[in-house]
């Protein structure tokens, strides 16, 4: 589309992710299917690591895992 590769989905998740370590401040997941290399690779540069695969609706999924922010300063 018109809109690939210009950085949004980049912007929508750290947005996303900043409102969710502040609100939430806990360890967050995600399931992408394997050959969604795009999704994947965004994943990964926004902190995210795979943990394992699974099987979700019958399709081979990656689970992934990023870490809970560090706890602010008093």
């Amino acid at each position: 589309s018109e809109h690939h590769g210009k950085g949004f989905a980049s912007e929508a998740l750290a947005a996303a992710l900043a409102w969710a370590d502040d609100a939430l401040g806990s360890p967050m997941c995600c399931i992408i299917a394997p050959e969604n290399g795009g999704s994947l690779a965004l994943a990964h540069r926004h902190g995210f690591r795979d943990v394992r695969r699974a099987v979700y609706h019958g399709e081979d999924t990656t689970v992934l895992e990023r870490p809970a922010p560090p706890a602010a300063s008093a």
